[in-house]
C-alpha cells in the first residue's frame, strides 16, 4: 500500500505531463521556477530528481526517445482518478492520450527535419 503512495510534488509531475502530453525535466523546473516565483536550490532539483525517478521505478511515467517523459497505461489511470473531471477537462482514453502524442512527435520530426535542411 505504501509503494502507492505519492507525494504532493508527484501528483503535480503526473498532472502537468498529462497536460502537456510529454515534459522534460528543464521544462518541470521553469515551470516550477514560475510558480514559485523565484530560482531552484539545488535541494529542490534534486527532490525532482528523484521524485520523476520514483515515478519511473513505479511504472507511472516512461521516458520518450526525445529525453522526454510521457504517462503509462498505469499513469494515466491512475491521475484521471486523482483529478476528477472539472467543467473544463474532458478525459480521452489512453489509447487517444497516445494518439495524440505521437501525433505531437511526428509534427516534432518533421520540423526537424526542416531545420536540418536549413542548416
Amino acid at each position: 500500500m505504501a509503494k502507492e503512495r505519492l507525494s504532493k510534488l508527484q501528483k503535480w509531475i503526473l498532472t502537468r505531463t498529462f497536460e502537456l502530453g510529454t515534459v522534460q525535466r528543464s521544462e518541470l523546473r521553469e515551470l516550477i521556477n514560475r510558480e514559485s516565483k523565484g530560482k531552484m536550490t539545488d535541494s529542490e532539483r534534486v527532490t525532482l530528481h528523484k521524485s520523476i525517478n520514483n515515478l519511473l521505478r513505479k511504472g507511472l511515467l516512461t521516458k520518450t526517445r526525445y529525453n522526454g517523459y510521457i504517462l503509462t497505461k498505469k499513469g494515466y489511470g491512475l491521475i484521471t482518478k486523482v483529478n476528477s473531471p472539472g467543467e473544463n477537462k474532458t478525459y480521452v482514453s489512453y489509447n487517444a492520450y497516445r494518439e495524440r502524442e505521437e501525433q505531437r512527435l511526428d509534427e516534432y520530426k518533421a520540423w526537424k527535419a526542416q531545420l536540418e535542411r536549413l542548416l
